[in-house]
This record gives structure tokens, sequence and C-alpha cells, in this order.
């Protein structure tokens, strides 16, 4: 929930969220909101920090599965790999796919988050690279 780059991608930064859910203040329905996009729907990263994220896991597992009860797909955007929301997040989901930018990661710590996420009980299918390069003038 620190980087919170997909909650400002969808112009959400500053509305309450997943925070506010596994602080138990209200259930996730009541900050759902629609996208442009039919049939899907947003629930931001929140707006105030996680107060324990060692009773993280429990809650995890049980939120995702109403989550799965209520949608056909559900895509968690987990952060960093350093942000403490990561394994747990990882490890409740069914499947984790490693995101990876070529310009901003080295390859070793590619590596080292991959095996970090398996050692944490994440079920790693695969990775998305990313490859930036520069527009090239035809002249």
């Amino acid at each position: 929930l620190a980087g919170k780059l997909l909650t400002a991608r969808m112009q959400s930064t500053g509305k309450p969220g997943l925070a506010e859910v596994l602080n138990r203040r209200k259930e996730w329905r009541d900050y759902v909101t629609g996208t442009s996009r039919e049939r899907i729907d947003f629930l931001p990263a929140g707006d105030g920090p996680v107060t324990s994220y060692k009773s993280i896991g429990g809650k995890l597992a049980p939120l995702l599965e109403e989550w799965k009860g209520t949608y056909r797909y559900v895509l968690v955007d987990a952060g960093a790999a350093d942000e403490p929301l990561t394994d747990p997040l990882a490890q409740a989901c069914d499947a984790t796919y490693l995101h990876v930018s070529l310009a901003e990661t080295e390859v070793d710590l590619a590596q080292q988050t991959a095996q970090r996420l398996r050692s944490a009980g994440a079920r790693l299918r695969g990775c998305v690279v990313e490859h930036r390069c520069s527009a090239v003038s035809d002249g």
C-alpha cells in the first residue's frame, strides 16, 4: 500500500479502500468504485496505513475468496516487491506474476524477488517484462 501506483493511475489517491478494509473500518463493498470500462470495478489502496501487518495473512485469504465469489476474475496489484503486503498478498492469490521493468530492475534483484515470493508460499506462474526503449526518429 506504500506505492499506490495503480491507485494514482486510477485517480483514486486519497480515497479509502483496502487499507481501511484491512483495518476493519468498513466492508470492501463500501469502497469499490466503477471504472470507465464496463464490468470492471476498482478497490483503491486506501488512504491510511495498515495498522498491523502481522495479522494480514489471516484476513487476506477470506477476503480474496469473497471477491472470487463476486467477480469472475480478481487482479491484485501488490505493489513493489519490498512493500509489507507483497508477500502476504502473493501467498493468498491463486497465481502470482512478477512484473519487472528492465529499465529499473537488476536481473539479480528480480531473481531474488522471485525466490523470496516462492519461499513465502506464492504460486509464481510467470514474469511480465516491461522494456521501455527510446523513440527513434526516421530522420
